[in-house]
């Protein structure tokens, strides 16, 4: 482990000279974190005059826990960067597992090289950072920070030896744990999930289990769910939505309900699942429900329910990154819960990909909402392997070859098309269907200003109750 406080991670950054005023934008970023000691930074204006460059570089590059790549059309004609710094970096991320981090700045065919394609690139979806407001070239900047700090932060010692528990001591632990979520969520309750203590005490005497009733939802449509949910209603319960298309707008909520599955159902094919709903449609007491449920069972995977209202508090004292704060979370809600031992069994339970981390309440954070989002990205893509891509090959054309040419092309084509399919949907099956597991809630309203993007995350939204379910 690196103890930071002693040893700051290195961050190298490879950049053409054309791209400083970005080089320095960055480094702006960064230095947050230098000054706390955490990181430190290398780039190649460090190296003073008349000293020898290549060595130093090298050297830099060699002792580098982080790189981050400014791209750009010239810093993909610099024939030193390519030539040089980027198959080094790219030789110690294969036998090494160095963290690589691709930054868009401008326009430029970074698709065309494999290298740059096979790497997930920053900002989301690959946008450069010159075509977007500055306010947000900014936040883009702030969230590689943040993300650096939590991919980096997992090797930090803590100063806790988790080793010292014994396997008795951490069984007991996990007990204790599950005994403690049967007793907070068995009971229903109507109330979110922070006061557990006054829940469980003013609770209904209801259990939870006689009255659940399993949501359904179905997979959100950006640009048109909310017209549709909105329209819907007003359609139904009043006749003033006389421009509304009513009959098409049924038609459409129709077809959309009857494609809907249970929120059980999503969470077995997705990963990573993101639930949408309006304010008291169930999202926090479906949390509760999948929590008790595998509380409940022994040889399950390890639930962990957290609100990310307490976690946008947490963070305005102080960055702490989303696995750092899991453990705190449960800090005093029991006594015999010990922070430390809860570290190493949520760790634990990561690890071997046997991890069920349930977040209520995204649409509930305030002014941290932004930075809360980018740490609950980085804990997802560090615990969540990428979802597997269909890539064929070339289809071959017929005006370029003779005909006997092109049906033999097309028949290899054709066979590797199969095989290629094959193997990606077994590829996609064993991804749906095993490893851990992440479920966040929020309201319709407020979440594409901070959505979860990353492409493991399926957002869906809950049906509204119809009068079978209700009666």
């Amino acid at each position: 482990m690196v103890d930071s406080a002693n040893h700051p991670h290195r961050v190298f950054i490879s950049y053409s000279h054309k791209d400083e005023a970005w080089k320095e934008r960055l480094h702006t970023q960064l230095n947050v974190l230098e000054q706390q000691n955490q990181l430190s930074i290398w780039e190649d204006r460090q190296i003073a005059a008349g000293d020898d460059w290549y060595p130093a570089i090298e050297k830099a590059i060699n002792s580098a826990n982080v790189a981050i790549l400014l791209i750009s059309a010239e810093f993909l004609s610099s024939k030193f960067i390519t030539g040089e710094e980027v198959p080094r970096l790219l030789a110690r991320r294969k036998k090494e597992g160095l963290l690589v981090i691709p930054v868009i700045l401008s326009p430029c065919a970074w698709q065309a090289i494999p290298w740059l394609a096979s790497i997930q690139g920053r900002p989301k979806d690959n946008k450069p950072l010159s075509s977007l407001p500055k306010n947000k070239k900014d936040q883009c900047l702030a969230d590689l920070v943040l993300e650096i700090l939590e991919l980096v932060g997992q090797q930090v010692d803590t100063g806790e030896d988790d080793s010292e528990f014994t396997e008795q001591e951490l069984q007991d632990q996990l007990r204790e744990y599950k005994r403690y979520l049967v007793e907070s969520y068995k009971y229903l309750d109507f109330k979110g999930i922070d006061s557990i203590a006054e829940a469980v005490k003013g609770s209904s005497g209801i259990t939870l289990e006689s009255v659940y009733v399993p949501l359904r939802a179905r997979l959100d449509a950006p640009d048109a769910e909310s017209w549709h949910r909105l329209g819907g209603r007003l359609y139904r319960g009043s006749t003033a939505v006389a421009d509304a298309a009513p009959d098409k707008l049924e038609q459409e909520i129709s077809r959309a309900e009857q494609d809907a599955l249970t929120v059980e159902d999503w969470f077995k094919q997705r990963p990573a699942l993101v639930i949408l709903g309006d304010p008291g449609s169930g999202k926090s007491t479906t949390m509760k429900r999948l929590a008790l449920g595998l509380a409940q069972q022994d040889n399950t995977p390890l639930p962990i329910l957290v609100s990310l209202n307490a976690y946008g508090k947490r963070l305005e004292e102080g960055i702490i990154s989303f696995e750092e704060y899991l453990p705190e979370y449960f800090h005093g809600k029991r006594a015999q819960l010990d922070p430390h031992k809860m570290r190493k069994l949520f760790t634990d339970a990561l690890k071997q990909q046997k991890a069920v981390v349930l977040m209520d309440g995204l649409d509930e954070v305030g002014i941290y909402r932004g930075p809360l989002v980018g740490q609950i990205e980085h804990f997802v893509r560090a615990w969540i392997p990428e979802c597997p891509v269909l890539r064929l090959p070339e289809h071959p054309l017929r005006g370029k070859k003779d005909e006997n040419e092109y049906q033999r092309a097309l028949s290899q084509f054709n066979k590797e098309s199969a095989k290629i399919k094959t193997d990606y949907e077994r590829d996609l099956r064993e991804w749906q269907q095993s490893g851990n597991r992440m479920v966040a809630t929020s309201r319709f309203v407020g979440y594409r200003d901070y959505p979860l993007s990353d492409p493991r995350w399926q957002t869906v939204a809950l049906n509204d109750w119809n009068r079978e379910e209700i009666d």
